[in-house]
């Protein structure tokens, strides 16, 4: 019998209620008057095969084996080895003739009644950066390829490290950070760390291209001994595609990644891991709340969203909420991206280094709306030719656009000379009559205008 095993049958026999959970094993919290976990009737205490001892996730007293079991009246128990072997595995007769062996409780022993729960006292969330990343929790950041996702979660990790605040706005706590990069050598990770000011005092551990699996048990068991011996509190990884073999689509395969995330998030820490959006098809507005790509299973498994995205032509991004489990999300906000210009020596060349971001403030939506409005005008007016102001409202208006955005949009094209109103006299016969405003694309002039005569002279006699 497995040592795992071992510890589920003595739990059995003394109709001690646990839950399985990867290697390690779940149970309610024994130290009554520290915690009130046996009230509650919450699996809150979670005790690991590898370092023989456990940890309540509520009260947070750390206990070894003996002291815990010692709580509920039991004995010696054979020798309890590490449990790697069994882990994520149900306990088995070796005689094939004997029925299963349950290792789940009754779900009877698990109901609570509600007033049970409004009587207990939960302790406040814990953030490890405030309204940004809580513990323990698994997050997303997600966006558009080439829109600073990574230079983003180096930064989070720096201000974590050193305690500062992210973006200089978001307050964090001190702590070491373990980064999981699949996605670059560390020889570009070194450009980053440089432009950065990262140094090599700052709390801050790389696994890079180690071909990690969140869907790998073993893998994320070591991952989880490797958080837990270096009391990390932040663990990112980069990206979420390099991280697994299942079908991005399929629920069910996105659902064994989500459990291995979630198992390393349970040592206490926040998970947080960079995803690509969707593609966006033409002309249609980006809907942060289903841009994560692939299976809802993913956007379902995690505590906090935040989507991301580069203003065009402009070192700003702009962060959107669209899920947030442990607080109000926040109201969507801009960063600037901050660069200098360096001469690259060995190149021969100027370059411009990203070396951080700040706070900008509220990002302003509805503006943005009539922006995007805007060029949807113009793109229709394109393709399509003259149309009135309700057939252009008709038309955008499935794009997720309001009636005033549209109609902002037509107002800022045509202040910028970008589409007419067409005149009652250039209209065909049958729409002289309408009531309805009318709009095209304005034509660009080919031939420059005269130059105006004094500046004639003025140019001759620079001459």
């Amino acid at each position: 019998m497995q040592p795992r095993d071992i510890l589920i049958r003595e739990l059995m026999k003394h109709g001690i209620p646990f839950e399985p959970l990867g290697g390690d094993i779940a149970i309610v919290c024994p130290f009554k008057t520290e915690c009130g976990g046996m009230d509650g009737n919450i699996s809150t205490f979670l005790i690991n095969g590898s370092t023989k001892s456990g940890n309540c996730r509520s009260c947070g007293k750390t206990a070894s084996f003996s002291e815990v079991l010692g709580q509920y009246g039991i004995g010696s128990i054979p020798e309890i080895l590490p449990m790697r072997e069994a882990k994520y595995e149900t306990p088995m007769s070796h005689n094939r003739n004997e029925t299963k062996q349950p290792t789940h409780p009754s779900f009877k022993s698990q109901l609570l009644k509600v007033g049970d729960i409004l009587k207990k006292e939960f302790p406040d969330d814990e953030w490890l950066v405030e309204d940004i990343l809580p513990l323990p929790s698994v997050d997303a950041l997600s966006g558009m390829p080439g829109h600073g996702k990574t230079f983003v979660t180096i930064h989070i990790a720096q201000c974590v490290a050193k305690g500062l605040p992210v973006f200089g706005k978001f307050p964090s706590k001190q702590a070491p950070v373990l980064i999981i990069s699949e996605e670059d050598y560390p020889k570009h990770l070194k450009k980053r760390f440089e432009s950065l000011g990262i140094t090599e005092n700052d709390a801050i551990t790389y696994l890079s291209l180690v071909g990690f699996k969140a869907d790998n048990p073993k893998h994320v068991d070591d991952i989880a001994d490797i958080v837990r011996e270096g009391k990390f509190k932040l663990v990112i990884i980069d990206c979420l595609r390099r991280v697994h073999d299942q079908d991005e689509n399929d629920s069910r395969g996105m659902a064994r990644v989500a459990e291995g995330l979630r198992r390393i998030a349970s040592e206490g820490v926040a998970v947080l891991y960079t995803h690509h959006h969707r593609k966006q098809e033409d002309f249609k507005p980006n809907n942060p709340t289903v841009s994560l790509r692939g299976s809802t299973e993913i956007q379902a498994a995690i505590e906090n969203h935040f989507a991301i995205e580069r203003k065009e032509n402009e070192d700003v991004l702009i962060f959107r909420q669209p899920k947030s489990r442990n607080a109000e999300a926040l109201k969507p906000f801009e960063v600037k991206i901050l660069t200098e210009s360096i001469f690259n020596i060995k190149k021969n060349k100027e370059e411009t280094m990203v070396v951080g971001f700040e706070y900008v403030g509220d990002h302003d939506e509805k503006k943005r709306k009539s922006e995007e409005a805007r060029e949807a005008v113009i793109t229709f007016l394109a393709s399509e030719g003259m149309k009135s102001r309700q057939q252009i409202i008709e038309a955008i208006k499935p794009m997720g656009y309001g009636e005033k955005a549209i109609d902002t949009g037509i107002h800022d094209a045509e202040a910028a000379g970008e589409i007419e109103l067409v005149s009652k006299d250039e209209l065909p016969e049958e729409l002289k009559t309408s009531r309805q405003r009318h709009y095209r694309i304005k034509e660009k002039a080919d031939v420059m205008p005269p130059l105006d005569e004094d500046l004639n002279v003025a140019i001759s006699h620079t001459l």
